[in-house]
């Protein structure tokens, strides 16, 4: 993965925008491997009858200066850290933890600090207990924290150099596991309460990028790993061994989407044109798209398995929204500056 990836921090300015994706009808005919997509769109596609249609709606808007964001998949509640701020007299960090619900209500607003490395992103975590325990780490940095919703310390761990951070449930318990990708030490895992578990079984100890899919409906949560090379490893489940698949380039972001038969992995470029691939967990290639209509660099890729949507968004501002099912290009918006 290109090392400005590697080495970009987690600072993005959040517009709080949470939008709503609409389909209007349902996904064309799909594509063979390799299509390009040609001239840009004029504009929002129309909604005539069998042609795709998206729509883009604001439900609420908050105003502030945001770092990472993430949503409690039980409760829909928003998570996010707010003014950030690092005391060199102090040598220590600040800012408040705040949770949103989905209009835009303000449910809670808490203190937060720390004197290691200041943290830019955060994960929710669930568990057996009403309450996640929210995630807190820095790309780049080697400390991830562990805060209760009120704001309350839990734990602090040092690790390796932090290159992304997911939750998973590969044994079905009723508590997740957070793990840590790193640069130098694979993936660590980490109970809840901060205990450190064995690392993820690994054929390398650089990993750039995680996401998780299902491995057994209702059960099962497994993180998938993408390696140096042209490949992405499936952690197996429970414990089982786990299943390397290979890609057809060098995927730089990657996350979960939903597929014709099954969970399935999406991927993408980071430079222009935009190559994306998504492919079964079984390594079967459903599709594979350049899209040539690109004329910026990759910063960060949304899939959705319940829409059957892929959200991209590009340094330029820009953001596209692909059908998961065949690739296809479905609105292209402009609505900002994107940090990581």
């Amino acid at each position: 993965m290109p090392t400005l990836l590697v080495t970009l921090k987690t600072q993005a300015i959040l517009l709080s925008l949470i939008i709503a994706f609409e389909v209007a009808a349902q996904a064309g005919s799909q594509p063979e491997h390799g299509t390009t997509i040609g001239s840009a769109p004029s504009g929002p596609p129309s909604k005539e009858p069998g042609h795709d249609g998206l729509s883009l709606r604001e439900t609420s808007h908050r105003s502030g200066v945001w770092d990472g964001v993430d949503v409690d998949p039980e409760t829909d509640r928003v998570y996010s850290l707010g003014s950030m701020a690092w005391s060199v007299e102090d040598q220590a960090w600040t800012g408040q933890l705040v949770c949103i619900d989905g209009v835009g209500k303000e449910l809670s607003k808490a203190p937060i600090s720390g004197k290691q490395q200041p943290p830019s992103s955060l994960r929710v975590a669930r568990g057996a207990a009403s309450d996640p325990v929210i995630v807190l780490y820095g790309r780049t940095t080697k400390y991830v924290y562990g805060f209760d919703t009120a704001g309350k310390s839990l734990w602090v761990n040092h690790t390796g150099y932090v290159n992304d951070v997911v939750c998973a449930n590969p044994r079905g318990l009723a508590d997740q596991e957070i793990l840590v990708a790193t640069s130098d030490q694979g993936v660590a895992r980490y109970r809840l309460d901060g205990t450190a578990l064995p690392n993820v079984e690994s054929p390398c100890s650089y990993i750039s990028r995680m996401t998780t899919v299902r491995a057994r409906e209702g059960k099962c949560s497994v993180p998938v790993l993408k390696l140096p090379r042209r490949s992405l490893l499936i952690a197996g489940e429970g414990d089982k061994k786990p299943t390397e698949i290979q890609t057809k380039f060098d995927m730089v972001e990657i996350d979960a989407i939903g597929g014709s038969d099954g969970p399935a992995i999406v991927g993408l470029s980071y430079a222009p044109p935009l190559r994306m691939e998504s492919i079964a967990l079984t390594g079967k290639v459903n599709w594979d798209i350049v899209d040539r209509q690109v004329q910026s660099y990759v910063v960060s890729v949304a899939g959705s398995g319940s829409s059957q949507l892929v959200a991209v968004t590009f340094k330029d501002g820009s953001l596209r929204i692909y059908h998961a099912l065949s690739g296809k290009l479905l609105y292209e918006a402009r609505v900002g500056f994107w940090a990581h």
